[in-house]
Parts: C-alpha cells; sequence; structure tokens
C-alpha cells in the first residue's frame, strides 16, 4: 500500500475544504453531507496511520499544527473543522477566521471530533 506524504494529505484536505465552502448553500446541503463526510473519513483514515514521524514525512519547514475549529455555517448551524494553521494561537485564529469568513467559534488544539447537537437525533 502506498502512502501518502503529509503535504499530499493537507492538499487532500485543503480541496475537500475548498469543496465544503462551495457546498455551503441549502440547495447543495447533501453534496456538503457527503464532501464533509469524506474529509472525515480521510482525516480518520490518515489519523490511523500513526505519526508522521513513523510514515517518513515532515512538515516543519510548514511550522503549522492541527487544530479543530467550530463556527457557524452561512444557514446557521453550528459545524467543525480540521484546520491547519500556526502553532501561536493568536495567528492561528486570525488566519482561520479569514478562512471561515468570520465566523469562527472556538479553536481546539488537535483533531478531535467534535459532536454537534444536530448530528445526535
Amino acid at each position: 500500500m502506498s502512502i501518502l506524504d503529509f503535504n499530499t494529505q493537507k492538499l487532500i484536505i485543503e480541496l475537500l475544504n475548498q469543496e465544503l465552502c462551495k457546498a455551503d448553500r441549502l440547495i447543495t446541503r447533501l453534496y456538503y453531507g457527503e464532501i464533509k463526510q469524506a474529509k472525515m473519513n480521510f482525516i480518520q483514515h490518515t489519523y490511523t496511520l500513526g505519526p508522521i514521524s513513523t510514515r517518513g514525512a515532515s512538515d516543519m519547514s510548514d511550522d503549522k499544527m492541527v487544530w479543530t475549529a467550530i463556527y457557524r455555517q452561512r444557514n446557521g448551524d453550528i459545524a467543525a473543522d480540521i484546520s491547519y494553521s500556526s502553532h501561536d494561537k493568536e495567528v492561528a485564529w486570525k488566519e482561520l477566521q479569514k478562512k471561515f469568513n468570520g465566523r469562527l467559534l472556538a479553536l481546539i488544539p488537535g483533531n478531535h471530533k467534535a459532536v454537534i447537537e444536530k448530528e445526535i437525533s
């Protein structure tokens, strides 16, 4: 099995993020859910591969870390997203506020599965 390097994994996640932004409209909610699930499946799969150092890849030059971002979608729903940004929380907050168009509510260091109320019922 071929293992993707870390930069390729980041690219795939960024492409999925771009699709999520495009699909964040009421008429494409089903597609949005499918893309979001594909992204979470990909992240979970790469997470189960173990630390980057054991996979022969390094991201030291980018000086980025994983953040779980909690934000409000355009339709008002609360959502979570896995993003890469600076280790500095103030820099990360500013970068991710731009990414989420000022709708960022919270940042949690690391890759975490956020449970949103509407996902429970």
